[in-house]
């Protein structure tokens, strides 16, 4: 915290003050609006807060902890007895935040007289905001279900129990496989499909095509793909505009995850890329825009469940099933709103498959550029994009960035496993969507391809 030019105790003090009227302007709030009699208010909260100042003044002085311990007794007896008379007065009272937050703000002013202003400070902003935000918070923990908190439990196990118990080393005699950076780069992909997930869940079963698309891209598009045009073949012709539309966003939305993927692992690569991955994008959401803002008269009313699972360019994606739904006949053009019911990211059944998927891909990689020319690894990629793009294209940045690979081979192997994974997905919407979806998509994925291949010639 910057300094005012006031001698340190008097400034370690006012932090002190201000820290309890902070959260006891909060409290104060609470009390009016929720019509509380006998709680703790502004004037408590500050008392609790000199209280601390002093005790940790006091245990500086003398150079022992006891003053300060004396205190933090003797507020949290006079909090408990509080306690004690509110809910005599008032049955229905049943929680003990108030007086928590009041022990916490003594702790807290002793922490900043006792020289952590800076560590200090930033907890009191945050107890108060925790106590501010309640109803959001609460509404929060609702929006999920116990099988949320179970998957979201066992990511963070895996994110700070197993990692760091994982050797950072490569376990192999070709130097392809490291435990502890594979299942980071899991751990980042999951991330990636909790971003998809959240959007869902926020923003409910009846959302647009937009929102759809984005969202269950993050996950899997090779599953936006499906889910949208069996979608499409399932009611009448005007879904297939929006859904082929959706589709093409949902593309889109790959090539910006290979993007975010290259970013958190070797942006020399995203150096080399850029223009490839902006010729995947720009075509089409050009032909998204056209699909999906183009009236075209009358709006789908149906709606068809649809989703398969499928493990396609995301590879913590498995979980992840669509209900692509067409409505609202007040639109007028055509713009059918779609949305997709994403499972729970948190699950590390996918999670795990996916690590396995990139330990073939790398160890391959490594066999590939010790026993094979190095052009190879872009057979590699292209192989590995019938399946999955995430998996090629973090292996791919981790050999180049550890010198196993030369950057413009990775670079290739990345550049063929999108322009392959765009194929597929695009024969398995004409596949599922029928003739029109194939007609819709054409342009735009022979653009897009064109433009990559074009970009990949000129820039690698």
């Amino acid at each position: 915290m910057p300094e005012l030019g006031w001698p340190t105790p008097y400034l370690d003090v006012a932090s002190a003050l201000a820290i309890g009227a902070l959260i006891g302007f909060e409290r104060e709030k609470h009390k009016a609006d929720e019509h509380l009699q006998g709680a703790l208010g502004l004037r408590s909260f500050i008392i609790a807060a000199l209280a601390g100042a002093v005790g940790a003044l006091m245990t500086r002085a003398i150079d022992s902890p006891w003053p300060l311990v004396a205190v933090l007794l003797a507020v949290s007896g006079v909090v408990v007895a509080s306690y004690v008379v509110e809910v005599s007065l008032d049955p229905r009272k049943s929680g003990a935040t108030t007086e928590l937050a009041a022990v916490a703000t003594t702790a807290l002013a002793a922490l900043a007289v006792l020289g952590h202003r800076d560590m200090a400070v930033p907890l009191a902003v945050a107890c108060a905001a925790a106590l501010a935000f309640k109803k959001p918070l609460r509404r929060v923990v609702k929006g999920f279900d116990k099988a949320d908190l179970l998957g979201m439990m066992k990511l963070l196990i895996a994110s700070f129990i197993v990692l760091p118990l994982l050797p950072d080393r490569t376990l192999d005699p070709f130097d392809a496989l490291n435990p502890y950076r594979l299942w980071l780069l899991v751990i980042l992909i999951t991330a990636l499909g909790l971003v998809g997930y959240v959007a869902v869940r926020r923003f409910g079963a009846r959302t647009g095509t937009l929102m759809t698309a984005v969202a269950g891209a993050l996950v899997s598009s090779t599953a936006v793909t499906l889910s949208l045009a069996r979608h499409a073949a399932a009611v009448d012709g005007n879904a297939v505009r929006p859904a082929a539309g959706g589709i093409l966003i949902g593309w889109s939305v790959m090539a910006g995850r290979i993007a975010v993927l290259l970013v958190a692992v070797n942006a020399s690569l995203l150096v080399l890329l850029w223009p490839v991955l902006l010729a995947l994008i720009l075509p089409a959401m050009a032909g998204a825009a056209w699909l999906l803002l183009r009236p075209t008269g009358a709006a789908a009313t149906a709606a068809a469940p649809v989703g398969d699972g499928m493990a396609g360019d995301g590879g913590a994606s498995d979980g992840m099933s669509s209900e692509a739904v067409a409505s609202d006949g007040a639109t007028g053009n055509g713009a059918a709103r779609v949305s997709a019911a994403v499972a729970n990211p948190f699950s590390l059944g996918p999670a795990i498959r996916f690590a396995g998927l990139m330990a073939v891909i790398m160890f391959a990689s490594a066999l590939a550029e010790r026993y094979l020319a190095p052009e190879a690894l872009v057979a590699v990629g292209a192989l590995s994009g019938l399946a999955d793009v995430d998996a090629i294209t973090v292996s791919m940045a981790e050999r180049s960035l550890a010198e196993a690979a030369r950057l413009d081979v990775a670079a290739a192997a990345i550049v063929a496993a999108a322009l392959v994974n765009t194929g597929v997905k695009y024969g398995l919407a004409a596949t599922a969507g029928g003739r029109m979806m194939a007609r819709l998509l054409a342009p735009a994925t022979a653009v897009s391809l064109l433009a990559a291949l074009a970009a990949a010639w000129l820039r690698l």
